[in-house]
């Protein structure tokens, strides 16, 4: 009895067909939701595995949310002005942004691997989740490290560029506004970029030129 419970458990009943045509997804949406259900445990086990490259990102960032408690801490107990604590939470963003550039540089190539693995599983395509990550990994890291690269320097710039154009904001008048909103614009952009720039860099053989003028 047992082993014909366990022979169903594997192998299903005989004589049934795992799937009724009225039972198989009718959209890409539909399709990604029961991909979603089949494929829950493996994704549990691809976002451990890039938990890991992300481990510096979030020491890192961990670490700096502690700093600025203990200044907001400082405050509330009155030994710092508003003007002070102003100073040091603006030092420490700028001082967080530099650490997290090396931290996005190596979640890259990482990334380029997660992408490559979903989009497989979200097609209903066959995909070994180390091994796919692996190939993937290997083969598009040249392209990653690029797009990593942009994704850590972008912000720091911007972060510059947005404070500059805001002081000169307060001492000459509302038309440096033009200028801080585009700053603010081209940081969405390119965060709307990223979305798509890993999928198109794993699907697409693209030249690194057509690859981000493409997603951007």
């Amino acid at each position: 009895m047992l082993g014909n419970f366990f022979n169903n458990l594997y192998y299903g009943k005989a004589g049934k067909a795992d799937f009724n045509p009225e039972n198989l997804p009718t959209s890409r949406i539909a399709l990604f939701f029961q991909m979603l259900r089949v494929y829950w445990a493996d994704l549990i086990k691809l976002n451990l595995l890039y938990v890991i490259f992300c481990l510096p990102a979030i020491l890192w960032t961990l670490w700096s949310l502690l700093a600025m408690q203990s200044s907001a801490v400082a405050l509330s107990a009155g030994e710092i002005t508003a003007q002070a604590f102003s100073e040091q939470i603006g030092s420490m963003l700028w001082l967080w942004l530099l650490g997290m550039f090396p931290c996005i540089l190596i979640m890259g190539p990482a990334t380029a691997g997660v992408t490559f693995v979903t989009r497989n599983w979200t097609r209903d395509e066959h995909s070994f989740l180390f091994s796919d990550f692996k190939d993937a990994f290997k083969g598009n890291w040249k392209q990653a490290l690029f797009v990593s690269f942009l994704s850590g320097v972008i912000p720091v710039l911007l972060f510059v560029c947005y404070r500059f154009y805001g002081s000169l904001l307060a001492e000459n008048g509302i038309v440096f506004i033009i200028p801080q909103m585009l700053t603010v614009m081209i940081g969405v952009i390119w965060l709307l970029a990223t979305q798509v720039i890993y999928m198109m860099m794993v699907t697409y053989n693209l030249s690194l030129k057509n690859l981000v003028r493409n997603a951007v």
